[in-house]
């Protein structure tokens, strides 16, 4: 990426909270990288040492949003409903993991199944399908 001077950061920040508003979460990918706390996006010609600090960043986009946009530049409702997609799917693939272990009886494999099934049936009212999800319980 290029490095911006400081006159055009916060044009670059702006640019992305407008791409965040274009952003629908029934389309949007979900993406998870290391990146420095105070310049997400990698812009800043360069960061003083004292401030440098790596966190993980959460960035969204869709077919609409032209790149990745920082979580933290997504409006509250958009933010708040991909990180509660994520929430599920996480725990979707833990119980996945879980199953396809080997290590449950019949009756916890049917427990957790059902759990499991329940999840999806929760983001398929709301958001888009996770098929390729289920096949793995197979």
């Amino acid at each position: 990426m290029i490095k911006l001077g400081k006159s055009k950061v916060s044009a670059f920040r702006a640019e992305r909270k407008e791409a965040g508003r274009r952003i629908d979460p029934r389309n949007a990918e979900v993406g998870f990288w290391d990146v420095e706390e105070v310049d997400p996006y990698g812009i800043l010609e360069s960061i003083p040492p004292c401030c440098s600090c790596t966190i993980e960043g959460q960035f969204a986009r869709s077919p609409d949003s032209n790149g990745w946009v920082f979580f933290e530049d997504l409006p509250d409702a958009t933010r708040e409903e991909l990180s509660y997609m994520v929430e599920r799917f996480e725990t979707q693939l833990k119980i996945v993991n879980i199953v396809r272990s080997g290590d449950l009886t019949p009756d916890e494999r049917e427990l957790y199944i059902l759990t499991f099934e329940t999840l999806l049936k929760e983001l398929y009212a709301t958001q888009r399908g996770l098929d390729p999800l289920k096949q793995l319980l197979n």
